[in-house]
């Protein structure tokens, strides 16, 4: 997937801070779509498998929450209001960067279509 570890550090670096610039920020901008779009197109080049990717956005949602139970514990509401947000707002990160596997994919799908559509068929 990544070409050394310092590879594989950078991304996590890059995506750390992706998370507290927009996500648990609450920032949905342009800059926000354009920069988890590039994430997700970055990952997809490098071949870091989609089910790997979500996985990790899990592995980031189970830290949160469980964060947010030790810290809340004693305010139920407002332990469920952020817990319920944190949720929300991974998700909706997760699917963006993943709808960028999806657009990718179909591409590839219709440049292979048209490249075997439009071949000239060989003479028997």
């Amino acid at each position: 997937m990544f070409s050394s570890p310092e590879a594989l550090q950078r991304a996590h670096d890059a995506q750390k801070n992706h998370w507290l610039t927009f996500v648990l920020r609450g920032r949905f901008d342009e800059d926000y779509m354009r920069a988890t779009r590039a994430i997700g197109q970055k990952h997809f080049e490098v071949g870091v498998d989609l089910m790997f990717y979500t996985g990790s956005y899990s592995i980031v949602l189970d830290k949160l929450i469980a964060l947010i139970m030790r810290l809340y514990r004693d305010r139920p509401d407002e332990k469920r209001r952020i817990a319920h947000a944190i949720n929300q707002v991974i998700f909706l990160d997760m699917g963006l960067a993943a709808s960028v596997y999806y657009d990718l994919y179909i591409k590839g799908i219709e440049e292979l279509s048209e490249e075997l559509n439009f071949q000239p068929c060989p003479r028997w």
